[in-house]
Parts: C-alpha cells; structure tokens; sequence
C-alpha cells in the first residue's frame, strides 16, 4: 500500500492515519499516493497560525512581507520540473501545467512587485487625508488599514492545485495573514510538493504557510470574525460552506469562485478569411484543450451559424497540429484527461451533427460523460488516428466534503467528447449543459 501524503502542520511535516483516499494516476490508473488527514489536529494548525504565523508577519514591513513573497516563488520557479512530473500523472500535458505552475509562479512574481513599489515601507497603510468632523477642527478622523489577528483558509480547485494556491497566498502574505491550505484530493501531491519547495526555502516566517492534505473537520469551528475562508468549486458547495456558523454567527468572511458559464458566439458576418472568423477558432481550440476545459474562463458553448458548420468543423480540424487526444507525452497529444482515471479507446471520426427541422440557426454537437473507466495505457496520439480519453473526475456531491467528510472539496464530473473528430465536417464539439468545474 502506498504512503499517506504527508501535510505540513504545526511546525512539522506529518502523515494523518488510516487508510486514506487513494489518489490515481490519470491515465494508467496506478495509485500515486493516499490523502488522510485522520489523527492530525486540526485545532492546533489553527493555534499556531495565530500564534506563530500571525505575529512574525504583522512584524515584517510590507516591502519584507513582498520580498519574502518572491523567494517563496523562486524556489517553486527552481523546482517546476518536479511540479510538471507530478502534473502528468494528473494528466496534464506540457501547455496545461505551464499554466498552472507558470502561471501561479507569475502570479506571485507580480503581487511581489506590486508590494515592493506600491505600499509603503511600514506595517500599517494610511487610506486617505484627516477629514474634519466638528466644527471646532478638534473631532475628525482617518482611515488606517492593517493587518487583522487571524488567518486565511484556502480551499482549493483541482484543476488549478500551484495557481489556485498561490494567487490566494500571495496577498495574503502581504496583508500579514497567515495561511492554511486544503488543497483539492485529486492534486494535493501537487500542492504539498510546492509547499514543501517554499518551506524549505526558508523564505517565509514559521507559521505562515500551513498545508492539510485531506478534510478538515472541525477546523471551520475555530474561526470567526478576523478569518478569512477563501474558495474555489461548486456554487452547491459554497453555499453549503457560507451557510456554517462560523460564517453565519461569528462574521468569518468568506468569498467563494464557483461555476461559471461562458459562450463564445459566431456572428453571421465572420466568415473564413476574417479575422474575426480566424479568432473564433484559435479561440475554441484553446479552451477546449487547455486543462481538457477545465478553467473558470473556459467556453462552456460555441454557438455557430447553421451556414458556417462545415466550415468552423474543417478550422478546428486545421489547426496546427491538429486535436490529437491521449495521455500526457504522447505524440500530436493536445487535449489530455485533466484528473482523474480515463478510459482510453481507438476513436473515428463523428457523425455530423444533426439539423433537425425547426431548429435555430445556432448548432452545437453532443458530448457524453464518461461510465466507469477502464485503465490502460495510451497509445502515441496523431491528429488523423487518435486515442480518445475521457475524463472522469470526482463527481459533485451535496455532502459538506471540505468540512465533513473525506472528500475533496467543489468538484465535479467533467467531461470530453466521445470521439475525436479531426478531418470530421459538420461536428463541433462542445462542453456538456452543466458546467465544467473550475475546481
């Protein structure tokens, strides 16, 4: 039996008990590791947040608070190799973990130099100018923003386990907040495997940055006003979790990232040779390949002509490289299973997409959700003879899973086309009715 992932937790690095959630590889379906977060104290994370963390970075001026920042996201940056190993398990090809781990380092990078150059070198921001509120000049006030006594709680996507969590830690960091992470089951290796890199850099204060892979019971019953939960997932789950009491009666803020639905719609006058036209497809591509959907900003629906069908479908087929679908690695792959165990078959081209009678002028092609996977490897993947994986994905669930139970928190099923259909004419795939998770 593989090792329980170790979090990092009052100071030291400790594996929970039991038997865990196992975590698979994507594509062959080998177990990675196992998430527990059983036999951890989860109150004590809370205390040495507070007691550790909080203090060392009121202490620290915003310039030191940014420049900490920055070494932090150095190490991740020295040791991204490592985070794109661990990323193709979780089915990730080159081009989604770069925007992942790349774009989370960046991320950090910016907040760093927006701190360094645009707050000031001391502990506390003074808001605006003294505003007189007597008449005598002697009654007025200022605002003063500093730091509050408490700490933030991320709980995070799976999709997103480096960016997710270091676009929530960085201001964070600056605002003098301690952090603790839950980051998302599927990926949490990722996430520990960076938390490890900045810990062991040096760089941050003890107490700062806290990590607990698995649930958190009972964690949401020590905070309260001077919290701060952040969230990512399902709109299901986040308003299970702002409806606890630790929201409810004892004003932890909190702010949620849950579903979104984006469309990107073709206008009659686009038509090929137009750069509108043009834009649309390389559009289209991208967010249908880049992390196999699964972005906030990902196009949910392509809505298209009835007239321009066959000619958006031959674009797609077109592009450089074409749409090859596989495992991570595999020659011409572009669209890989994004988490989560995949089924992985020989694919043909679809059918065209049907125009019924007294349909609208917009059509889009059907996609299935995957059944229950079988676990192989996948052959090299070519544009005109590809393998098709689908995506699975933990499935959305109304239990509280971040909070309650063992279940990573705000996912849900994704999925991808049944086939592939470069070379096809008339089928354009889409994403499915319900929303791809963010998370």
């Amino acid at each position: 039996m593989s090792e329980i992932l170790e979090s990092y937790a009052g100071g030291r690095w400790v594996a929970g008990t039991g038997e865990g959630r196992e975590v698979r590889d994507a594509v062959t379906g080998e177990t990675v590791t196992r998430v527990s977060s059983e036999g951890i104290d989860l109150g004590g994370v809370v205390a040495h947040a507070k007691a550790k963390g909080g203090p060392s970075l009121r202490a620290m001026t915003f310039p030191e608070r940014a420049a900490a920042l920055k070494a932090a996201a150095g190490a991740v940056q020295a040791g991204k190799d490592r985070l794109y190993e661990l990323s193709a398990q979780a089915g990730c090809t080159a081009r989604d973990a770069a925007v992942d781990v790349d774009g989370g380092i960046g991320t950090a990078m910016v907040y760093s130099s927006l701190g360094r150059k645009g707050l000031p070198d001391g502990t506390v921001i003074v808001e605006d100018d003294f505003i007189q509120l007597g008449k005598e000049g002697v009654f007025g006030g200022r605002h003063v923003l500093t730091s509050p006594h408490g700490l933030s709680l991320q709980i995070n996507a799976f999709n997103f386990p480096v960016w997710g969590m270091l676009e929530k830690l960085a201001p964070a960091l600056l605002a003098g907040v301690p952090t603790i992470v839950k980051p998302a089951t599927p990926t949490a290796h990722i996430a520990v495997e960076a938390v490890r890199m900045m810990i062991e850099s040096g760089a941050l204060p003890e107490g700062a940055l806290q990590i607990v892979a698995g649930s958190i019971p009972g964690l949401f019953d020590e905070l309260g006003g001077r919290d701060h939960i952040g969230f990512t997932g399902s709109a299901d789950t986040a308003a299970m979790l702002r409806g606890d009491a630790a929201v409810t009666r004892r004003s932890a803020h909190f702010n949620a990232e849950a579903d979104s639905l984006n469309a990107s719609v073709l206008g009659p006058d686009a038509v090929p040779g137009e750069p509108e036209f043009d834009l649309f497809v390389k559009a289209l591509v991208t967010e249908m390949t880049v992390k196999a959907g699964q972005k906030c900003t990902a196009i949910r629906r392509a809505l298209v002509p009835a007239a321009q069908m066959d000619a958006v479908a031959e674009a797609v087929a077109a592009r450089p490289g074409g749409i090859g679908i596989g495992a991570p690695g595999a020659e011409g792959c572009a669209w890989a299973p994004s988490s989560g165990p995949t089924s992985v078959t020989t694919c043909a081209p679809p059918r065209p997409a049907s125009r019924r009678p007294g349909r609208s002028s917009t059509a889009t092609s059907s996609v299935s959700t995957s059944s229950a996977p079988t676990r192989t490897r996948a052959p090299s993947c070519r544009p005109s003879s590809c393998a098709s994986t689908t995506p699975t994905g933990p499935s959305r669930t109304r239990s509280r899973p971040s909070v309650r139970s063992a279940r990573s928190s705000g996912t849900a099923t994704s999925s991808t086309p049944s086939s592939c259909w470069p070379g096809a004419k008339g089928a354009l795939p889409a994403p499915s009715s319900r929303p791809t998770r963010t998370s």
